[in-house]
């Protein structure tokens, strides 16, 4: 089970009554200040909203062992754009459409 969240008070109090909780940090905005906050969390997961998803900032994210699932993904050229960028995971309200597009990018 993981615990996610908006609020990170309320993240870091899962982890003060328990250290092996599962945590991922819901977000609107990331940069390394944000990276380093996940961490000293002790949270493994980063949930970004689609709109600001890189490749680069999802790589800077694995590097430092971190998940990222994003969120907010409404069309299918956003969820292409999501599996172009890597990321680990996303809540969509459509996920046979994220079916579809995977099968089409796999077969280019």
């Amino acid at each position: 089970v993981t615990v996610i969240s908006f609020m990170k008070e309320a993240l870091a109090q899962v982890r003060s009554i328990s250290s092996a909780q599962n945590l991922g940090w819901l977000v609107t905005q990331w940069d390394k200040a944000i990276l380093e906050e996940t961490l000293a969390l002790g949270a493994r997961l980063l949930c970004p909203l689609a709109s600001t998803v890189t490749p680069e900032k999802v790589a800077l994210a694995h590097q430092k062992s971190l998940l990222v699932r994003t969120w907010g993904v409404k069309s299918d050229m956003e969820i292409q754009r999501m599996f172009q960028c890597r990321v680990d995971g996303m809540t969509l309200d459509a996920p046979d459409r994220a079916r579809s597009i995977s099968r089409m990018s796999i077969s280019q």
